[in-house]
């Protein structure tokens, strides 16, 4: 295939970026956050996601930016480069919002701040290992732990 670099190629491939920005952060980023802040009792709100994430969401179309600066030169080094480019950006799409999220999110810094405070909470109650243990104990799934549960579990283990 003798394809060249167009104006229709370079939008295209800024296009599959993008969709595979939003494959991530729509069907796999944004469930996950929203299911780990469940599991921590916090509500999640997609415009608090946006408040710590922004940056990185709008700032990932940047490496697509730089990638098409580049293209001529990596389409000099290998001509056939050009069969795949679309696929690239959109994997590119996908796993470097992966990569920088996964690594840099705002959103999942607060959540485990939340985690460890939680965590040193249980960690500080005389008898309990954590909150497996408190569920255990109360016969309560581990999201209805409270404080109220486990003072019940102190009193019957105390009678």
């Amino acid at each position: 295939m003798n394809e060249q670099i167009t104006r229709s190629l370079i939008y295209n491939c800024i296009e599959m970026f993008l969709c595979g920005q939003a494959l991530y952060l729509l069907f796999i980023k944004i469930p996950a956050a929203r299911k780990r802040a469940e599991s921590l009792n916090k509500e999640f709100t997609i415009t608090e996601y946006w408040q710590k994430d922004w940056n990185l969401i709008i700032g990932m179309p940047i490496v697509a930016t730089m990638l098409i600066i580049g293209l001529q030169e990596l389409v000099h080094w290998k001509p056939e480069v050009l069969s795949y480019i679309r696929w690239f950006f959109g994997f590119v799409g996908m796993g470097g919002s992966s990569f920088i999220i996964g690594k840099y999110s705002g959103y999942e810094r607060l959540l485990n701040r939340i985690g460890d405070i939680k965590s040193d909470i249980s960690d500080s109650i005389p008898g309990v290992a954590d909150a497996a243990d408190v569920a255990a104990k109360a016969k309560a799934p581990k999201e209805t732990v409270t404080t109220e549960a486990i003072q019940q579990i102190k009193n019957n283990d105390a009678g």
